[in-house]
């Protein structure tokens, strides 16, 4: 919802700059996420793919990020909804991960402006 937020409004280079320091994190904890579920083919695809996304003259790069991240969990999900590490090492859950990375990122675009 919020990518579809940023998407409406105008294409900005200030407004891209601002989210730049949201993307590389949201990049970072899905590296971490695939990471703690052991999922190598995943990371590695993961890291291929976003080259199409980062290039210096994108616009809207953030929803773009969004969106293959979203794609991406998808796929790792074996049930297509939860993320569960292969067996229980102390670690943090892949959910939870989640859930900060996105409630961190929320906290930022609201503060940028980037969201209403």
């Amino acid at each position: 919802m919020e990518a579809a937020k940023i998407q409406q409004k105008l294409p900005s280079a200030a407004l891209e700059k601002l989210l730049e320091p949201i993307i590389q994190n949201e990049i970072a904890s899905i590296r971490s996420v695939l990471s703690a579920l052991k999922q190598e083919a995943e990371a590695s695809e993961f890291s291929a793919g976003l080259s199409q996304y980062l290039e210096p003259a994108q616009e809207m790069a953030f929803a773009k990020v969004r969106g293959f991240i979203t794609e991406t969990l998808m796929r790792s999900a074996p049930n297509g909804f939860s993320l569960k590490l292969p067996s229980r090492t102390g670690a943090t859950f892949p959910d939870e991960m989640i859930r900060e990375m996105v409630e961190t990122s929320s906290h930022e675009l609201a503060r940028i402006g980037a969201i209403a």
